[in-house]
């Protein structure tokens, strides 16, 4: 079977249509190749995503503790390092994020690294303060309604509430070197003094009205109570008790003529822990 004869101007034609259909294959199989890899490559960083999720958890070694403290300093709401109170319901969503994902992290540590009594001490900590957030999270909340009020009297005293919570670090670091029967009752008294602290920041440095205060004062009760009144016993807060125990040790100094100081800047947690780390659990029978 004899073909037609083509003219010049249908075989160009045909030739530039032949050029393109393989232009176009071409782009496709690389577009297809490209998707394939990008898939791939979506799929991997998922999966390596999901890995660290799961494995986001603070290591149980020499080290660790400074990332626990940085963990605290971000949770406490005052200081240049802290997690800001927020001002609106948005930001209160951005800050329980935020809040729930260190205490879940700060429970983990605890849970495999912590041993003792400083064990029991992380336990209540983290119970007590997961029961507050959630009481403040709660959308709409008369307690997230309080939390946000109160939050312009908080960022006022801030700087004023980091003052009081280093001079805690600082005094509870001394306690350290004080004789163990008198180590838990320092302790607690000195609790009541950063309790003490706060109130007179908010009232007289941050002008904070008594409704901001009562805010204030609630936050600080719900997220110590719980370890107070378990660990302090007698040595409550309206007791004579505490004057009784006479002043605190001074902390020694090296060779050199350097004072000792505290280990952890941010977190009154991992310092408490130490003061304890000797002590075993305590019964909770009664």
């Amino acid at each position: 079977m004899m073909l037609p004869k083509l003219s010049r101007s249908t075989i160009i034609i045909l030739v530039i249509t032949v050029i393109l259909l393989i232009d176009m294959s071409i782009i496709e199989a690389r577009r297809s190749k490209h998707s394939r890899k990008r898939g791939n490559h979506r799929s991997h960083k998922s999966k390596n995503a999901k890995i660290r999720r799961r494995n986001a958890e603070l290591p149980c070694k020499k080290g660790a503790e400074g990332e626990v403290d940085a963990v605290f300093g971000r949770m406490s709401g005052y200081g240049n390092v802290s997690r800001p109170f927020p001002t609106d319901q948005q930001e209160l969503n951005n800050y329980c994020k935020g809040q729930f994902s260190d205490i879940r992290l700060i429970e983990s540590y605890a849970k495999r690294c912590q041993h003792g009594l400083p064990k029991q001490y992380f336990n209540i900590l983290v119970y007590t303060v997961k029961g507050s957030m959630s009481r403040i999270c709660k959308k709409n909340s008369k307690k997230a309604r309080q939390f946000l009020s109160a939050s312009g009297c908080i960022r006022r005293a801030s700087n004023h509430f980091d003052k009081c919570h280093r001079n805690l670090i600082e005094r509870l670091h001394r306690i350290k070197f004080s004789e163990d029967k008198k180590k838990i009752p320092y302790t607690c008294c000195e609790y009541y003094t950063l309790r003490k602290c706060f109130q007179d920041g908010g009232r007289n440095e941050a002008k904070c009205s008594d409704k901001e205060m009562e805010t204030v004062e609630e936050l600080i009760e719900s997220t110590s109570s719980n370890a107070l009144n378990f660990f302090c016993g007698e040595y409550a807060e309206d007791s004579d008790k505490c004057e009784k125990l006479g002043p605190l040790v001074e902390a020694p100094s090296s060779r050199s003529g350097r004072k000792s100081r505290p280990k952890y800047l941010r977190s009154i947690s991992l310092t408490v822990a130490e003061i304890f780390d000797t002590f075993p659990e305590l019964s909770t029978r009664t």
